[in-house]
């Protein structure tokens, strides 16, 4: 199928990518839990007077974490929720920008002429959505699972799906192992497939080979396949995710209690992890 057709619109994947080109600048799954374990170890350096600490707690657990498969950023996330709750969701939504980048101006002007159908994205920015506001592009905007029940093939407006939520309504973004595991709701499921089977599909801002591979291949197995392949990854990342927990549980609580008295604000919470606060321009 030939992308950018007005007879059949292009669907977009949209991953972090997206938005970490200048003058947007925002940063990556990997880059903002980088700057999370950062905070950490500055934090813990001053709760235990030890100079040079940071360094060195940021240096052993990025080298664990990266060459160990199930330590990925969505456990480490999971750690922090577990220990602050929705807060940690209400101080990632202020990674956000309304600053728009040549790209998202790009799929915007594509949008406009109706040759782009449907926009779906992981990111939790708003950057997209002021692309197209700034064009007059009229959307429909899906970040909610209840969001999620009224798509449709309607092909007479642009659907915005975030996969992952919007950093505008904080209790609807997906961060962490727990909700990964979960997986996404049916109806979204189901409704990307058909547009995966419909319309020319373009990816960008992220690689999608690996996630694009092992579905194919398994899709042509038995029915069975795909959920086996998802208990089979639970399995093995729980016992070998006990030893990251119990690390965890002995040092989040002390953190917990030096950011205390800053937990009734999102943005005070990076400040007390960090010394330093998120850019926000939302």
């Amino acid at each position: 199928m030939e992308l950018f057709s007005k007879q059949a619109p292009t669907t977009i994947l949209a991953g972090a990518g997206l938005s970490a080109a200048a003058p947007t600048c925002l940063p990556g799954w990997w880059a903002l839990n980088d700057a999370v374990l950062q905070a950490l170890g500055d934090a813990l350096e001053r709760v235990t007077r030890r100079s040079g600490f940071s360094e060195g707690f940021r240096s052993a657990i990025t080298q664990r974490r990266d060459g160990t498969p199930f330590l990925k950023p969505d456990l480490q996330a999971q750690l922090i929720e577990d220990e602050i709750g929705e807060a940690y969701f209400r101080a990632l939504a202020h990674v956000d920008s309304t600053v728009v980048n040549p790209a998202h101006e790009l799929l915007a002007e594509l949008a406009r002429q109706g040759r782009v159908g449907a926009i779906i994205t992981t990111n939790f920015d708003g950057t997209i959505e002021s692309a197209l506001d700034s064009l007059g592009v009229a959307y429909r905007l899906y970040s909610s699972p209840a969001d999620f029940e009224g798509l449709t093939e309607d092909l007479s407006h642009l659907a915005v799906v975030k996969v992952h939520g919007s950093s505008t309504q904080p209790s609807t973004m997906v961060d962490t192992l727990r909700q990964r595991l979960h997986g996404r709701p049916e109806v979204l499921s189901r409704w990307m497939h058909q547009r995966f089977v419909r319309f020319p599909t373009l990816g960008i801002g992220f690689s999608v080979a690996g996630m694009i591979l092992d579905r194919n291949l398994a899709s042509r197995l038995e029915a069975s396949t795909i959920p086996t392949m998802r208990y089979a990854t639970t399995l093995i990342q729980f016992p070998l995710g006990l030893v990251a927990a119990a690390v965890s549980f002995a040092v989040l609580p002390t953190l917990s209690r030096q950011a205390s008295a800053c937990l009734s604000s999102s943005a005070c919470w990076l400040t007390c992890l960090g010394g330093r606060r998120c850019r926000s321009r939302g």
